[in-house]
Parts: structure tokens; sequence; C-alpha cells
């Protein structure tokens, strides 16, 4: 037929590649990729989490973490992780990240109902109550806030 055989329409492209782009290194914009895509990346790290693939979810916030390290989410996200693997360890360092998540941002509402329950768990019923109040201020149409002023009154 008159069509060129593979190899050498892969050569002429690579032939034209060379002459019009020589010298042409491109822009990484490495930042500007991680800013646009660190939300997904937590999303899709919550979507592994929410279905139990802790390990893909784990690997995916340590890498955000590793270049946010005051990434509030991420800690919050990372603290679901360890409370939901059971390992031994694990309860102190879920409550490390939510703490830190509280650091990063201590308007986020999810990471005081995380350590609240933590603490009353372990029986720090001071510390959780107060946990979960804040988390009540912070999210006053929370869907889940019956439940949480229920277990409230269960720990006065």
């Amino acid at each position: 037929g008159s069509h060129p055989r593979v190899q050498e329409r892969i050569d002429s492209f690579h032939e034209l590649a060379a002459a019009k782009y020589a010298g042409l290194d491109g822009a990484v914009e490495a930042d500007r990729y991680y800013q646009v895509m660190t939300p997904l990346i937590l999303d899709n790290a919550e979507t592994d989490l929410a279905i139990g693939r802790l390990v893909l979810a784990r690997r995916d916030l340590d890498a955000v973490l590793n270049r946010q390290p005051n990434n509030a989410r991420a800690h919050f996200l990372m603290g679901e992780v360890f409370r939901q693997d059971r390992d031994p360890g694990n309860e102190e360092r879920a409550d490390s990240h939510y703490r830190r998540a509280i650091e990063a941002d201590s308007t986020l509402a999810d990471p005081h109902r995380a350590l609240g329950y933590s603490l009353l768990k372990r029986g720090d019923r001071s510390s959780g109550r107060s946990e979960l109040h804040k988390y009540l201020e912070l999210a006053p149409h929370a869907a889940d806030r019956g439940y949480v002023e229920q277990v409230l009154k269960e720990h006065s």
C-alpha cells in the first residue's frame, strides 16, 4: 500500500520533533501540578479510606504530607487511616494526626469530632467532651449532631 511502514513513521516523527524542538526543555511546573492535584489526591485517599483500602490511602497521604507537612485535611485523613488500622500504637498515631490537623486549621470540624471520640474511648472524659463541643460549635448543622449530643449526655 501507500502507507509508510510503522518504523519509518516513528523515525520521521523523531526527526521532525528533534528539528522543531531542538534545545527546548519545556516547563516542569511541579508546584502548579501539585496545587491542582492535591485536592484530587485527597479526595481519592478519602475514597480509598471509605472502602477499606488503607494501604493506598496511606501511600497518597504520605506523599501529600511530604510536600505539605501542614495540610490539615491530609492529617485528619491520616488519623482516620490509623484509627481504622487496629495495629498496636495506632490509636496514639491517629490522635497525633488529629492534633496536627487541628494545629494546622483549628476551624476544621472533623478532627475535633474524631479526637473527641478517641479521648472518650480511652477515658479522658473532660478533653473528649471539650473536643466534641468544639466540633458542634464548628459544625452547628452537622448531620450527626443528635448523636454527638447523646454521646455528650452519656459522658457528662
